[in-house]
């Protein structure tokens, strides 16, 4: 089960970097209501801030999704692309709760960007 949207704040309150509602919650959030159900919540947040999102989720468990392939985030591994797709649960034996997308801050302009594959 996703984490809920109004949680986000609350997760990510020792995230002190920039992050954005990603996805398909970021389109419901530009027109203004749920399209329909989600399976994950995701946000987007700039690469060169990912240890600390790592340190704001201490006791999540952090898998990178790549290639349709999950290996688990080590502590010394940087995400860097074209991997770019984190998967993470509170607890081992939790389905994945929070989906989070790096994305390098040269492409973003104060403007929704939705991706289906990262940019290069």
């Amino acid at each position: 089960m996703p984490e809920p949207l109004t949680e986000l704040r609350v997760i990510l309150a020792g995230f002190h970097r920039p992050w954005w509602v990603a996805g398909e919650w970021a389109l419901d959030l530009a027109v203004g209501w749920a399209t329909r159900e989600h399976d994950n919540v995701e946000i987007a947040v700039l690469f060169d801030h990912q240890n600390e999102l790592r340190v704001a989720l201490p006791t999540w468990d952090l898998w990178i999704m790549h290639d349709g392939r999950l290996s688990r985030w080590r502590r010394d591994e940087l995400i860097e692309l074209p991997r770019h797709q984190l998967w993470s649960r509170r607890a081992a034996d939790a389905p994945c709760g929070l989906e989070a997308r790096a994305v390098a801050d040269e492409h973003l302009e104060d403007r929704l960007v939705y991706l289906e594959q990262p940019l290069q």
